[in-house]
């Protein structure tokens, strides 16, 4: 990296940037140095160069004398005054500095002397970042920091995260050195050079502009950040990369962008017709959507960057009035990546492309392209004046990381529509609390103002072992992948109603009667008590389910089990299951016919040989020299794989047909009805897998168990090919959409990362991972669903699991069974 040359000032031409502009003059009309309206530079898409309005021409006399001279003014300015010295840049333009300043500084960055901040006065409002441009791309940074108000000068705000803070490099500022990560030098770097090669950048940077030493500056912008950003003639977001990564990227979002211009597109991407092997053949106008297996590994790279995955985007994606993304050495706006996110969330990109297209380091978990959907999803509702619920941005930003685990609630301050909200988040605006004691006290106030028993929803406990943290208390620090239930934003929009319209009944235990400017305030050995009636204890809880086809057999054959075989002997088998048993049972038969029915081997010899079925296992099961194929069959098989077994043909054509005769629907109880309606379990089982509701939210049809449930069975419990086959999206015809994939779509939004639980009486439900036999199915007056809850070794307390969904408790039943009122007092 070359060495500075020092500082060197040269006169700008600063028109639109006056303070004092002549007010007819509108600053949006006044062009750029290559004569071009800055209105029309800041609208041009992908131009590879920063939105004008914060760049401004400079012209080559060097006047670096105005800086001498305000060194000395600064050495005889006396203490204590609070007045700004002004540093004249020319004669529309001063500049307010109120941190440190070195008048003559040394061309070696690391003779300098240490930058030091000082404290931003009124009237002025933040720090901004002047960057002075370079004559060769590879100079290192010149910078000047100023104060100003939001609306003084024309700035961009960087959007920016460092995964490795420990490296660090110094750049000049006011003539002194600012040590800044490698990562934030980069990414200024990259705003220079992107700018116009005669014209200075001005910036917000939040890791530069804030004193991040001093806790009480950082508090302060808490309340400055929606402002900063909305104020912003920009945000940019620097995301790294080399050209070669950013041209191979930006080719095919490009391509992605363009196609979604064209609503034939959008609509067969919408209706399931197109995969992305499909792509290969198929142009719009002159384009080939055809994307090469090199371009699939850099979008794939790019769409994996953990800059998506900020919790402080909510803040700064949504308000921003534009929004481009730096990768590379050039630029997009936003609307191109959310297309492309789009586009690869119609084509099921996690899992649709080859292990080829994940670069060294990443898997298919990695990519960030839903978290895109959710956050321009969000942007939308935002800049159209949509107000948000505390709740509902915790639930929707579960998958978004914080680098503080108070900025999970602080990074979503300035959407809360609610006046209440906001006074509880502020009454808390501070840095040196522990997240216990933060989280706490967000939940119980959110209980108290809202009446409601919302904010449960968000605690789901895997490990109870832990005591030292309330149980009814969310971890918001963790990223949270389980279905969620229940709406977020009142009680008016509620879907469930498993307590009527009861309120909560609750007494907070241990409570010291304090509040923190004007909110009640609670230490972190509080206990809660709760009203509510006990429904059911859980006497089966099934595996988790942790996608909805990889390990589909296991899962599947799980919950049928755990769910509906509730006679003893009954166990529900997969095809493949069935065929290799069937296999096994033929060659039985045939080598029975060719020994005449001698037994010259006992049953508990192949009883000693055989491999179990329920192992999965694929090795060649043994066969006996000569048997009675009844008596083999007893002692290798299961009962119900015998009954099952009998029902099938097993000539030789069957062997070779694998699912000739084999209905996986004719094995389950169509015939015992549920404990409550007029329902079988059969029924009651597919409404839970998908909570009840179809693709549009609504109550699902009766007919959805036909159309949908069946077909969805009948390939989850086929072959590995079949099932595959089946479930692929992109292969629907214009007539409908196959109800396979539609139906696995919603079981996965259902019930990911849930357990299927059977209760005493029989109730069918999905429980949080945690859940175990023993624990205890309530309703809790307040409450959308039921809660599973675990009582204390001692009995007279409970740790609360989670939410659970129990199909037939969903709208109040429970409170018209006669059941017990009970006050359960959780910890």
């Amino acid at each position: 990296m070359r060495q500075p040359r020092g500082l060197s000032f040269v006169k700008r031409t600063l028109d639109k940037l006056a303070p004092n502009r002549d007010s007819s003059k509108d600053a949006s009309s006044k062009k750029n140095g290559k004569g071009t309206p800055s209105s029309e530079v800041s609208s041009t898409r992908a131009t590879g160069t920063l939105p004008s309005g914060s760049v401004t021409t400079l012209a080559n006399s060097v006047y670096s004398e105005r800086l001498e001279d305000f060194s000395r003014t600064l050495a005889d300015q006396s203490p204590g005054n609070d007045k700004y010295p002004m540093l004249r840049l020319n004669d529309n333009l001063s500049v307010a500095i109120g941190d440190a300043f070195e008048g003559n500084p040394s061309s070696n960055i690391e003779n300098t002397v240490k930058f030091d901040y000082g404290s931003v006065r009124a009237p002025k409002r933040i720090r901004l970042l002047l960057i002075f441009p370079a004559a060769h791309y590879k100079d290192m940074l010149e910078t000047i920091m100023f104060h100003a108000d939001l609306d003084e000068v024309p700035f961009q705000a960087l959007s920016h995260t460092c995964p490795e803070k420990e490296r660090t490099t110094w750049m000049h500022c006011n003539g002194r050195g600012l040590s800044v990560t490698e990562s934030m030098y980069q990414a200024l770097l990259g705003v220079r050079n992107a700018a116009q090669a005669d014209a200075f950048s001005i910036v917000w940077a939040e890791a530069v502009c804030i004193d991040q030493e001093d806790v009480r500056d950082r508090e302060r912008h808490l309340h400055l950040v929606r402002d900063i950003f909305s104020s912003a003639h920009a945000t940019l977001a620097h995301l790294g990369g080399t050209e070669d990564q950013r041209r191979k990227a930006f080719e095919t979002i490009d391509k992605l962008h363009e196609a979604c211009k064209y609503d034939e597109f959008r609509d067969r991407l919408e209706q399931d017709e197109i995969d992305l092997s499909s792509l290969n053949h198929l142009c719009i106008e002159d384009i080939n959507l055809e994307i090469p297996p090199e371009n699939r590994l850099e979008i794939t790279r790019l769409f994996s960057h953990h800059w998506f995955e900020r919790i402080w985007n909510w803040q700064e994606v949504g308000v921003s009035k534009k929004v481009c993304i730096m990768y590379g050495g050039g630029l997009r706006t936003w609307g191109y990546f959310a297309d492309a996110a789009w586009c690869m969330y119609q084509l099921r990109w996690e899992t649709s492309i080859s292990d080829d297209c994940l670069a060294p380091g990443l898997s298919r978990d990695d990519l960030k392209h839903y978290h895109i959907l959710h956050l321009d999803e969000h942007r939308d509702g935002a800049l159209h004046g949509t107000t948000f619920t505390l709740l509902s941005l915790l639930t929707e930003s579960r998958h978004f990381t914080a680098a503080h685990p108070l900025d999970r609630i602080f990074a979503l301050y300035s959407h809360l529509g609610n006046s209440r909200e906001r006074d509880i988040v502020e009454a808390f605006f501070d840095y040196s609390l522990p997240k216990l004691d933060m989280y706490l006290n967000v939940a119980l106030n959110c209980i108290l103002s809202h009446r409601t028993l919302d904010v449960l929803h968000l605690a789901h406990n895997d490990d109870l072992t832990t005591t030292s943290w309330p149980s009814f208390v969310p971890d918001l620090s963790r990223r949270d992948n389980m279905r969620m239930l229940g709406s977020k934003n009142g009680r008016r929009s509620w879907h469930y109603h498993a307590a009527a319209d009861t309120a909560p009944q609750l007494t907070i235990l241990h409570h010291p009667g304090t509040t923190r400017e004007g909110i009640p305030w609670f230490s972190d050995d509080v206990h809660i008590v709760l009203k509510g009636v006990e429904v059911e204890e859980i006497v089966a809880v099934g595996a988790e389910m942790k996608g909805p086809t990889l390990g589909s057999h296991n899962f599947l054959a799980d919950w049928v089990n755990t769910a509906l075989m509730t006679e003893p002997g009954q166990k529900f088998y997969t095809t493949p299951e069935l065929k290799r048993a069937r296999e096994v049972l033929h060659a039985t038969m045939k080598d029975h016919k060719l020994h005449g029915g001698k037994n010259p081997e006992s049953n508990a010899m192949w009883a000693s040989r055989r491999t179990s079925l329920r192992s999965g296992s694929r090795e060649k099961r043994p066969t006996p020299e000569s048997s009675s194929s009844r008596s083999y069959l007893r002692s290798t098989f299961a009962p119900g794989l015998i009954e099952r077994l009998q029902k099938l043909d097993i000539d030789a054509d069957a062997v070779r047909d694998a699912d000739n005769g084999m209905d996986p629907l004719a094995s389950l109880p169509h015939d015992k009805m549920y404990p409550i309606w007029d329902i079988s379990v059969v029924e009651a089982f597919w409404r839970t897998l998908i909570k009840n509701q179809d693709e549009m939210g609504r109550e699902a049809a009766s007919d959805m168990g036909v159309a949908c449930f069946e077909p969805w069975f009948k390939a989850m419990s086929g072959s590995v090919s079949h099932m595959l086959e089946a479930l692929a999206h992109g292969q629907s015809d214009e007539s409908r959409q196959r109800p396979e994939p539609l139906f696995n779509d919603l079981v996965h939004m259902a019930c990911n990362g849930t357990r299927m639980a059977r209760t005493s009486r029989g109730f069918i439900g999905t429980v949080p991972r945690g859940a175990k036999v023993g624990d205890r199915i309530v309703v809790l007056y307040g409450g959308q669903t039921p809660f599973v809850l675990r009582r204390d070794v001692k009995g007279d307390m409970y740790r609360l699991v989670g939410d659970c969904y129990v199909h037939g408790l969903m709208q109040g039943e429970a409170l018209d069974m006669e059941l017990e009122e009970h006050k359960f007092e959780l910890h």
